[in-house]
């Protein structure tokens, strides 16, 4: 249901001159009003600088008679400032009310313009808008009692659409034979298709609140169901390092894992080193290589390497290598090993 005005009639051009005549007699109405507030403020404030000008002219010859300090002021003359003061507030007071009907006229024949202009949607000094014209009334966010009352005069039907809009729906008799798609009061009582339409404010207020709840629930179960995306991301990705960031009670081989041989025939370990190594391969695949060399005490060495290959899918590669040596290149990579830094850092002294 589109709540739109329909289309008017092609007018005569008789019609079209009595319009443009009305206009411009409104508008002529308008500015003199506008020129008259213009004239009295401008009144005003020559007013008020001749009054300025008086009270400094008091004041400097009160300070030239250094005698009159010494005076004392009579109890009903009052102090220069609150005589002037006093004159001044009076001033304004009658400027207020004398031309307070210049405010009014100049509103009320300004409102004919806005009414009939297609830019405006009606009055709006009283804190909203109503507008009426021969397809319905509309106000926000409450009419006036006169509106409301011409709406009952009309045999309309008042109420609130879902926009918040106060609206009075003229009976489909007196809306002009071709507008079309215009919202009338048969429409509501035969039922609505589309949109809402709530005879009391109350109704509106409940089913704007609910509306405002439903939206609330909806936007805390998606956030609700970005964290659980995000969790399970995180497992995922978690998962691509198992293998390599072994726990104690794994059996995997894995950077931190317990050697099996520890306890081997070729004696206790004397000593170990161990690497990490992580990058992205041109595929965007990730490689991440640990090396493991043990020492042990009948003079033999074992290097173990592990290279786990994770593509973009998230599928695994395990490729493992292990090397043990003789006692001589056991000695060799044990005094590589212990050779201590050469550097500045290194043979400094405390």
């Amino acid at each position: 249901m589109v709540f739109g005005s329909g289309n008017n009639k092609p007018a005569k051009d008789s019609e079209i001159d009595e319009n443009q005549q009305e206009f411009e007699k409104t508008l002529k109405k308008a500015e003199d009003s506008f020129k008259e507030l213009v004239s009295s403020t401008n009144t005003l404030a020559s007013d008020l600088a001749y009054r300025s000008m008086e009270l400094w002219d008091k004041a400097r010859n009160q300070a030239n008679d250094v005698g009159s300090l010494w005076e004392k002021p009579s109890s009903n003359a009052g102090s220069l400032e609150q005589n002037t003061t006093a004159s001044v507030t009076t001033d304004l007071d009658k400027f207020i009310s004398s031309h307070l009907g210049a405010f009014e006229r100049l509103f009320d024949d300004s409102e004919p313009i806005i009414d009939k202009s297609p830019f405006f949607w009606g009055r709006r000094r009283r804190g909203g808008f109503q507008k009426s014209n021969e397809y319905g009334m509309w106000a926000y966010p409450t009419p006036s009692p006169e509106l409301y009352r011409s709406c009952l005069e009309k045999q309309g039907l008042s109420g609130w659409d879902e926009r918040g809009y106060w609206r009075c729906l003229f009976p489909r008799g007196i809306i002009p034979a071709d507008a079309k798609g215009i919202l009338t009061k048969e429409d509501v009582e035969q039922g609505l298709k589309e949109g809402k339409f709530f005879p009391q404010v109350t109704d509106y207020l409940d089913w704007k609140g609910a509306m405002k709840e439903n939206m609330k629930e909806q936007r805390r179960e998606r956030w609700n169901r970005k964290k659980r995306e995000w969790a399970q991301y995180q497992e995922q990705e978690k998962k691509k390092w198992d293998g390599v960031l072994a726990s104690d009670n794994s059996k995997s081989s894995g950077l931190w894992a317990k050697d099996p041989e520890a306890n081997s025939p070729r004696g206790d370990v004397t000593g170990s080193s161990s690497s990490y190594s992580f990058r992205s391969l041109p595929d965007g695949s990730t490689e991440k290589v640990s090396t493991t060399q043990q020492w042990f005490a009948d003079g033999t060495s074992k290097v173990s390497e592990k290279k786990t290959v994770v593509d973009a899918a998230g599928k695994e590669n395990i490729s493992e290598f292990t090397k043990s040596l003789g006692p001589s290149k056991a000695a060799d990579s044990a005094a590589i090993a212990d050779t201590p830094s050469k550097g500045w850092f290194w043979d400094s002294k405390e």
